[in-house]
């Protein structure tokens, strides 16, 4: 496969670490494409031989998900309910815990505990107004409360979906996505982690913010695609509106499972994109570039775990 030796494939260590390199590639980047390809291969047929339960499972976590795409950390026991969201809007999703984790997935580190607290709520908020859009109102009352919102306005592109019945081709999923998930990223999660862990900033990285940057867009696609592998099935069924999937199914005629395999292609080309933008010359620090990259580490450690934001319960699989 590719130049590679197949005697390589002996070391298993040697394979693996590879492996796990491989996922640092940028675009253009065939070399460490063809690593990935031969070590994915040999890794697989290990574990399906191998007697080596230890290794086995070690080689089976990091084929699930690899280090650069997982949470540098995920450690928490929390509990808030101060709130009453679950109480007062019952058809919202009261995921206080899973908010918490969110932020730790973004900010794992000691001095950014307010920049936790403060995420936490707004992100709280934001789950229950996209619940609001997505579930429970009306196209005339949701017409309303756009207008009374006017900082959300890409929602409203989102709340058409539903009331007509229409399931777009992935092409306008992702482009209408990608608008709605650059202000979630950029109002919800980059801005506010921005001031709240008193980070330096320039008038040129404010700028670039309100544009939205290449980095923040990477990142907002993968939170996008990510959440619609993890929760797409249990979101439809509670009346929610079709996801990238449905849309590619609809559009090609492929089935689920194809659809899932084309949605996993975009999130790796997407990462290749990240990892060049998170190189490149930026107005913005290192701290604020690792939230954003760790804002897409989280939603991908959600897809592997099954702790996706539509699922009614955190039923993680592995958690080492």
């Amino acid at each position: 496969m590719g130049n590679f030796k197949m005697c390589l494939s002996e070391d298993w260590e040697g394979m693996l670490s590879l492996y796990e390199a491989s996922f640092l590639s940028e675009e253009g980047e065939s070399i460490l494409q063809f690593a990935r390809d031969f070590t994915t291969t040999s890794l697989k047929k290990y574990v399906e031989q191998s007697e080596d339960q230890n290794l086995s499972m070690i080689i089976s976590h990091a084929l699930e998900l690899p280090l650069h795409w997982r949470m540098l950390r995920l450690e928490s026991r929390w509990w808030w309910r101060n709130t009453g969201l679950g109480e007062k809007l019952s058809f919202a999703r009261d995921r206080i815990v899973e908010n918490f984790l969110w932020t730790i997935g973004e900010t794992f580190e000691p001095q950014f505990s307010y920049c936790r607290r403060m995420s936490t709520k707004v992100n709280s908020l934001l789950t229950t107004i996209d619940d609001i859009y997505d579930v429970y109102g009306t196209l005339d009352e949701l017409e309303l409360f756009t207008d009374a919102v006017q900082s959300w306005q890409t929602y409203a592109n989102h709340t058409y979906w539903r009331p007509s019945g229409t399931i777009v081709d992935i092409h306008k999923f992702t482009r209408i996505s990608r608008q709605r998930m650059d202000l979630f990223c950029s109002s919800c999660d980059a801005g506010p982690c921005l001031f709240s862990c008193k980070i330096s900033i320039t008038n040129d990285a404010l700028k670039c913010l309100e544009e939205y940057s290449n980095v923040i867009r990477c990142s907002s696609m993968i939170v996008r695609l990510a959440d619609d592998l993890g929760t797409s099935s249990d979101e439809l069924k509670r009346g929610d509106v079709p996801k990238s999937i449905q849309c590619y199914m609809h559009e090609t005629g492929a089935s689920e499972a194809k659809a899932r395999d084309h949605i996993r292609f975009l999130i790796s080309e997407t990462w290749n994109k990240m990892n060049k933008e998170r190189v490149a010359d930026s107005p913005f620090s290192e701290t604020f570039i690792g939230v954003v990259i760790n804002l897409a580490r989280w939603h991908n450690a959600c897809t592997s775990m099954e702790m996706g934001m539509g699922l009614g319960t955190m039923r993680p699989r592995t958690m080492f």
